[in-house]
């Protein structure tokens, strides 16, 4: 009889291993089945000794040890558990909470073949970095791979961009996981994969760490998309997974988008690179004194001079895709008494939305609260005023203005569960489209539309995200790409991230989001810790305390549900630190470098 230490594949399991008997011995790295709650997961062995060895220890053990299933499913190899341990450490998570999110999606039901996937310990081979449009990105994908004696690994952000690359790289016969196709289909794709002859596999973040035999490099596609973000504890970066995974593997990886975030630029300061994209017209908003009075009583989230140049392209039987912030209809109510901002019992801030034809109060989760129920939290008052635009606002102008033009809206509520295809012929019938940044994959740049719109550019420079500005371009230089021609409406046409977005190749605004970061420490210069406590009012307080114990002798910057540690460069990850956050309540959910804070 033996004693095993075992690691259960759970994001909620304990920091430490879990004791189980077996009748075998079993070496380290071994995968099987145990028992956890109640059910059987998978598990790994960390430890393996004779329970005559063990004898006293399980004398004064407190609980009684398990007995395994017995049932062995294969085996990780040595380097793949090391870089786990990476993972797990820079994420401040566990072991088993890292291989339950990377690993237990990309295993097929019989997994034996894991134990054949040659892992080298050499030093990663190349980092690449492309800055190019998405078509010029295209044609060195497919040279690469061509290239590529080995399976190419594409990864990317969304459903429908697996499936357009798909359609793009198609000469290869590309296998295509993602959280879209049935189980049994997935389960069929994965042993496909595991094939040595397959040339190309594309991937979304959830299922990137498929353990390829003959891989041959890695492809990290529109890096900047926060979906490489897991949506669930513990939250892992999947690009700095794939990094490790690739370092662990001895491949190439590219970094590939346009523009590179600044935390991928081989040189910060350098301009970008320059592409092919529509001719960008800027649309200056700001109030004339002359027409003050009028335009302070008529305020349009779809300016005058925006509707006009809509209304000349669709006189012409042409298409126009309007790009706007964020769903809903405004994505921020505040209290007009104090200036709060409206929040629910949670401290998540509320949102101006509309369902079964209604407005209705909306947390981040998708909770709907009534109006009746809303007050501030602070002063009690319940005359509340919704802030910002919205995509429903901005359907809303354009359908009272255009009555008569097919109207297409694509946000996260409407459209995140239709295909590709479908999307598309409807874009197809409609001569406008508006959407959140989530229409933009749907909209191919070999069919562009005639005119695309940024509504609000100031809105987009104005979200609560310290990389906003860099966002900002990013998506516009996207929306540029998938039209003839492009209008952005802003009161602050000398910003410099919009000078950057009429002129892509200059260095001004990179010269000046570089020396920002610099100044506050912020990434690629220190690293950011956020801690967001989610639980009810009278544990916040608990919480906090928590987390300054454990961030000592660093200081967080606190607020009233989330703290912020910033840590100079170098130093993260931290061993001591990363083991303390680790054991903190799950109600305190940990990002590493989150764009929010």
């Amino acid at each position: 009889m033996f004693v095993l230490e075992v690691i259960p594949f759970s994001r909620t399991a304990p920091t430490t291993a879990l004791s189980y008997r077996s009748s075998v011995a079993l070496s380290e790295g071994t995968i099987l089945l145990v028992p956890l709650r109640k059910k059987n997961v998978l598990g790994l062995v960390v430890g393996c000794v004779p329970v005559h060895e063990a004898k006293a220890e399980l004398k004064k053990a407190s609980f009684t040890v398990s007995k395994t299933s017995g049932v062995v499913q294969g085996k990780l190899p040595k380097e793949l558990l090391e870089v786990a341990k990476e993972i797990a450490l820079y994420h401040a998570t566990t072991l088993g909470a890292v291989l339950a999110a990377l690993l237990v999606p990309v295993l097929p039901d019989s997994f034996s073949t894991l134990k054949y996937t040659v892992l080298k310990n050499i030093a990663l081979k190349k980092i690449e970095y492309t800055e190019a449009s998405f078509i010029e990105r295209r044609e060195l994908y497919a040279k690469n791979i061509a290239a590529c004696a080995k399976t190419t690994l594409l990864v990317v952000p969304t459903q429908a961009e697996a499936d357009e690359w798909a359609l793009l790289l198609k000469e290869f016969k590309p296998i295509i996981l993602s959280g879209r196709i049935t189980a049994s289909r997935r389960q069929a794709q994965l042993e496909k994969a595991l094939i040595p002859e397959t040339r190309l596999i594309i991937s979304t973040p959830g299922f990137a760490w498929i353990p390829i035999p003959s891989l041959g490099q890695i492809v990290i596609e529109r890096i900047s998309a926060g979906t490489y973000s897991l949506p669930k504890r513990p939250y892992i970066d999947v690009r700095y997974a794939l990094t490790k995974l690739a370092e662990a593997r001895g491949v190439t990886i590219t970094y590939a988008d346009f523009p590179l975030p600044l935390e991928y630029r081989k040189n910060t300061f350098s301009k970008t690179a320059p592409a092919l994209f529509a001719t960008t017209k800027l649309l200056d908003t700001r109030i004339q004194k002359d027409d003050q009075k009028k335009q302070q009583s008529e305020w349009k989230a779809i300016p005058d001079a925006l509707r006009i140049e809509i209304q000349h392209v669709l006189s012409n039987n042409g298409s126009a895709a309007v790009l706007a912030v964020r769903k809903g209809y405004a994505p921020t109510v505040v209290c007009r008494d104090c200036g709060t901002a409206v929040t629910d019992d949670l401290h998540r801030v509320l949102s101006l939305a509309t369902r079964a034809g209604k407005r209705v109060y909306r947390s981040s989760d998708g909770t709907c609260f009534d109006s009746s129920e809303i007050f501030c939290k602070v002063c009690g008052g319940w005359n509340l005023q919704p802030l910002g635009i919205g995509i429903e606002r901005v359907e809303e102008e354009l359908r009272a203005s255009f009555p008569y033009a097919p109207i297409l809206r694509i946000d996260q509520d409407t459209r995140t569960s239709n295909s590709l295809k479908k999307i598309r012929s409807e874009i197809q019938t409609s001569s406008i489209v508006v959407g959140t940044e989530l229409m933009l994959p749907f909209i191919s740049p070999y069919d562009p539309v005639d005119l695309g719109c940024i509504a609000s550019a100031d809105s987009l420079l104005s979200l609560p995200f310290w990389r906003s500005r860099e966002r900002f371009l990013r998506v516009g230089y996207m929306l540029a790409e998938r039209s003839k021609k492009m209008l952005v409406a802003t009161r602050h046409p000398e910003d410099a991230a919009v000078e950057a977005l009429h002129s892509a190749t200059t260095a001004a605004f990179w010269t000046e989001e570089t020396t920002l970061r610099k100044m506050l420490s912020y990434p690629p210069f220190g690293t950011l810790i956020i801690f967001h406590i989610e639980s009810c009012s009278s544990r916040i307080e608990e919480m906090r305390r928590a987390v300054c114990e454990a961030s000592a002798p660093f200081v967080p910057i606190q607020t009233q549900n989330t703290m912020v540690l910033q840590l100079p460069l170098g130093a993260w990850p931290d061993p001591l630190l990363s083991g303390r956050f680790a054991e903190l309540s799950p109600s305190i959910r940990i990002t590493i470098d989150s764009e929010m804070l």
